[in-house]
C-alpha cells in the first residue's frame, strides 16, 4: 500500500467496463503504484466484478453510499495521502490508460521537479472500443510542454486536456484543493484553483488516456451546459470571494468576465432541462448575479420568448 503513486478510480454502475479499466492500470509499465477503487453505491454487478481483485495487494475496494464522483475521488485522495502517496492519478471507471501512461508522467515529474501537474493527450473512443495494438513509446524521447495561460484558458474556454488524465503531486491537495459535489463539472474547481495559484502544468501530447463515449451520458446530453455552467459559475464566485484573496487585478477581471460567460451556459441550459416556468425561475434567480445587466436582459428575454419559439417551430413541422 505504501507505493509512491496512488490511482483513484470512482465507480457507479460500471459493470461492463470496470474490469478493462482496472486491468489497464495493473498492466502499467510503472509498477510502484496502488489503486483505490471507490464504489459509489453501485446497484448493478460492479462489486461482483471487483471481487476478483480481493487478493491483489495493489488494489483496495471501498464501498460507500452514493454521493457522486467528486465525493468518491475526495475519499480516495484522503486514503492515498494517509498511506504515503507522493503522487495521485485518476482514471474513470469507463475509461482506460495506455500501458506507459504513468511511467511517462512520472518521468516528466522526475525530469522537471518544478512541475505540479502532468496531463496527457486523450482519445475519445466508442463505448465498445477494444485497446489493441497501442504504440510503444521511447520514454526518453517523449515531448512535453508547460501549458501557458492555463488560468485564462479555463476562464475563457474549457479544458484543453481530459482532467482525469492528470497526475498531481499529493501535497497539493487540501481542504481547498479538492473535487466538488456538482452533478457535472466536479473537477473544474480543483484545476481552476491550482491554476490560480500558479501551479505548473505540463502536457504530454501523446494519447495516453482513452475516454469511452456513451450516447446516454450526461456530458453528451443537450442540457449538459446547465450542470457544467453551474459548476463553473460556482467555482468562479468561490475564487472571487474574500476567502481566497485573489488580489491580482488582471486575474480578477478575467474571473468577472468568466462569471457572465458561465452563467449564460447555466441559464441557457435551463431552457433545455426545464419547462417554461422552471427555466424562467432559474433566469430570474440569477439575474442579479450577472455583472453585465445587458447580458442579463438578453438571457431573460430569451427565457421569456423561448416557449413561443418552440411552438412556432412545432407548428411548421
Amino acid at each position: 500500500m505504501h507505493a509512491k503513486l496512488h490511482i483513484i478510480v470512482p465507480t457507479f454502475n460500471n459493470e461492463s467496463t470496470i474490469l478493462a479499466t482496472i486491468e489497464s492500470l495493473l498492466n502499467q509499465t510503472y509498477k510502484d503504484l496502488f489503486i483505490w477503487i471507490i464504489n459509489d453505491g453501485s446497484t448493478d454487478n460492479t462489486l461482483l466484478v471487483l471481487e476478483q481483485f480481493e487478493s491483489n495487494k495493489r488494489v483496495k475496494v471501498i464501498t460507500k453510499s452514493n454521493g457522486g464522483a467528486g465525493e468518491a475521488r475526495n475519499l480516495g485522495i484522503q486514503k492515498a495521502k494517509q498511506n504515503g502517496a507522493e503522487y495521485i492519478g485518476f482514471c474513470d471507471a469507463d475509461d482506460f490508460a495506455h500501458p506507459q501512461k504513468f511511467e511517462i508522467q512520472m518521468s516528466v515529474m522526475s525530469s522537471s521537479p518544478n512541475t505540479d501537474v502532468v496531463v496527457t493527450g486523450e482519445k475519445y473512443v466508442a463505448s465498445n472500443y477494444e485497446p489493441n495494438c497501442l504504440p510503444f513509446y521511447d520514454v526518453n524521447t517523449i515531448k512535453h510542454n508547460v501549458i501557458s495561460n492555463l488560468f485564462e484558458m479555463l476562464c475563457n474556454k474549457n479544458f484543453n486536456y481530459h482532467p482525469a488524465s492528470s497526475l498531481i503531486r499529493a501535497r497539493l491537495f487540501s481542504e481547498s484543493a479538492r473535487f466538488t459535489n456538482h452533478t457535472c463539472g466536479e473537477d473544474y474547481w480543483l484545476h481552476l484553483y491550482l491554476a490560480a495559484k500558479d501551479s505548473v502544468f505540463r502536457r504530454v501530447e501523446n494519447e495516453m488516456y482513452f475516454s469511452r463515449q456513451f450516447e446516454n451520458s450526461l456530458q453528451r446530453s443537450p442540457g449538459a451546459s446547465y450542470y457544467d455552467g453551474l459548476a463553473r459559475f460556482s467555482a468562479i464566485n468561490k475564487l472571487l470571494s474574500d476567502e481566497y484573496n485573489i488580489t491580482n487585478e488582471s486575474k480578477r477581471l478575467v474571473l468577472q468576465e468568466a462569471n457572465d460567460r458561465f452563467l449564460r451556459w447555466h441559464v441557457s441550459g435551463a431552457r433545455i432541462v426545464y419547462p417554461y416556468t422552471g427555466s424562467l425561475v432559474v433566469c430570474l434567480k440569477n439575474f442579479n448575479n450577472f455583472n453585465s445587466k445587458t447580458l442579463a436582459l438578453i438571457e431573460l428575454s430569451k427565457s421569456i420568448i423561448n416557449p413561443i419559439v418552440r411552438i412556432v417551430k412545432q407548428s411548421r413541422i
